[in-house]
Order: C-alpha cells, then structure tokens, then sequence
C-alpha cells in the first residue's frame, strides 16, 4: 500500500511540475511578444519594461562610455558597443544624450528606430528550457533552428528578456561579414552609418561628450 501511495504521489508531482512549466513557457512566450510589437511598433517604453536586470545594467553603462569614451577606450570594445557608441554620437544631439539615463537611451533608440527590428520581425520562440529562474530559448525562423537564443530571468515573479544574451553571436556575425568584405572594423562602422544617415561623419565621434 505505501509503495502504491509513493507511486501516486510521484505521479502527482510529475503532472504539476509539468503544469508548472508549461504555465511559464506561456509567460516567457508572451514576454518576447510583447516585446517584439513594441520593437515593430517603436514603443521604446514599452518595450524597456521587458527588460531584465542585467540588460537595464548594461544600458546605464553604455550611456557612460557614450558620454566619457575617448577613441583608444571606444577600440578596445567589442563590434557591437563600438558601433552602438559611435552610432547614438552621430545619431543624437548632444545635449540630448547629456540628458539622458539608461533607460532614456534605450527608449530614444526604439523609438527612433536604432535597433534592427530583423532581430524579432521573423523570429518566434521554439523549445524553451529551464534552470531555475533562468530560461533559455531557441530562436526559430519558421521551422528552422537559428544561431541566436535568448535568455530570460524571472524577477518578482515576472519573467524579462535579457538582450545582452545575443551579443556574442552578434559580434562573431559582424566579425565574419567584415572579414567576407575585406574591411577594417572602423572602416565597415563608419561605412555602414555613412550611408544609413547619409551624412559625413567627423572625427568628433571618436572624442568624450564630457571631460
């Protein structure tokens, strides 16, 4: 009788994890929903209330190396900072920067649509797993697997996406299409917002908003 009432309790607490899981797999589901119509439809805040700890950490320090940054600082980053620095300094007035914080800049770039909205457009999120409060997802573009995953932390109960996830793909994929082009890092960024703004750049960029 004890090894039936064992078994049935086992039983039991299988089907409620599973429940569990499946519960947050919809709530980190509609997280990166919610995310991503707001990135489609440029609501920066919107779209900053789905961010996690670490990605609103990361905002509030790349403000401050757009802001006291000097060119041999700004070189020693990777592709996806030095690009993210020199572009919001060509981009955006800079008494506008001064004025802003982490969460202003990140606000300022969605809704002027700074980020690349291909990184959600034809993507949904596939099989999900979990450690914990941490979660991670496989990005899928129809049925097909890409490099990318995001990460996700529940925080007060409430699942974020954390951006900063895909940074290493990112920069390893900006890596190889500049050695494709036969470029320079510099050159291929200063190419690049060259002809997204099409306006000349100056060697201003390279210096400290502030001293």
């Amino acid at each position: 009788m004890k090894k039936l009432l064992f078994f049935l309790f086992g039983l039991l607490l299988i089907s409620l994890n599973s429940f569990s899981q499946e519960v947050e797999k919809e709530n980190i589901k509609k997280c990166y929903e919610t995310y991503k119509k707001s990135l489609l439809n440029n609501d920066g805040k919107q779209a900053y209330a789905c961010l996690d700890k670490k990605t609103r950490k990361y905002y509030d320090e790349l403000l401050d190396k757009i802001k006291t940054y000097d060119s041999i600082q700004i070189e020693k980053e990777s592709i996806v900072n030095k690009l993210s620095i020199l572009t919001i300094r060509h981009r955006v007035p800079k008494d506008e920067i001064l004025k802003m914080n982490g969460e202003g800049l990140f606000i300022y770039s969605i809704d002027y649509g700074f980020v690349d909205k291909g990184s959600v457009q034809h993507y949904e999120l596939g099989t999900i797993e979990f450690r914990r409060k941490i979660a991670k997802a496989q990005m899928m573009s129809g049925n097909l697997p890409s490099f990318y995953k995001y990460l996700f932390y529940k925080q007060k109960n409430q699942w974020y996406i954390n951006l900063t996830s895909l940074h290493p793909m990112s920069n390893y994929a900006l890596k190889k299409m500049i050695e494709e082009l036969q470029q320079t890092e510099d050159d291929f960024i200063l190419y690049s917002l060259a002809s997204i703004t099409r306006r000349n750049l100056d060697n201003s960029i390279w210096h400290p908003l502030v001293k």
